[in-house]
């Protein structure tokens, strides 16, 4: 729990740090150019070479939700960011061999592609929670602010966020900890 919460509260404190240089405004027309599954696929592809489990690309869905993109397209990056990285592609590739890790890689892209476009379909983004979608706002415009005002924005967007987000770290944690205490390897294995 520590390492997730330090992990979180740092990947936080770094995101809003970056954000306080693009306001939502900024972010949105730069990763608004892109539409519907080409949009999808954009932020598929995004979450492959970013270098985060799921724990760490929850701070990057909050920013590019609060920026304003598609809650889809968000989705999008947030399936593909943990299940296909470049880490598990060279492990995937010394282990099972290139022709097991590229199709891992290309149907991992293909259910967060589809994944994002039923979320964006359905109309999720009423679900979506609503300081995820007001967070990375920022009244001053970014050039006026000092690196006081940013440290300062970063630290209050980990205190906000930490406050919202403690309670399923601890049910997620709880969780992990009965499966791997509690339910012996061989059921797992088996289950896998």
């Amino acid at each position: 729990m520590l390492k997730i919460t330090f992990l979180l509260c740092l990947l936080i404190f770094i995101i809003s740090y970056i954000q306080s240089f693009f306001p939502p405004e900024r972010s949105k027309k730069i990763l608004g150019r892109f539409h519907g599954v080409g949009a999808n696929s954009i932020a598929a592809l995004l979450g492959t070479v970013t270098p985060f489990c799921s724990c760490s690309s929850i701070p990057l869905f909050i920013g590019f939700t609060s920026a304003g993109l598609p809650v889809g397209v968000t989705f999008s990056f947030l399936i593909s960011s943990p299940m296909v990285d470049l880490g598990s592609l060279v492990l995937l590739m010394s282990i099972f061999g290139t022709k097991v890790a590229i199709v891992y890689v290309l149907f991992g892209l293909i259910i967060a592609i589809i994944g994002g476009t039923i979320i964006e379909k359905l109309r999720m983004e009423r679900y979506v929670e609503d300081f995820i979608k007001t967070s990375g706002g920022i009244d001053i415009e970014s050039p006026e602010l000092t690196i006081s005002d940013r440290l300062s924005y970063a630290k209050d967007q980990v205190v906000s966020t930490f406050k919202k987000v403690f309670p399923y770290i601890l049910i997620g944690v709880g969780i992990g900890a009965v499966i791997h205490n509690w339910i012996p390897e061989r059921v797992v294995k088996a289950i896998l």
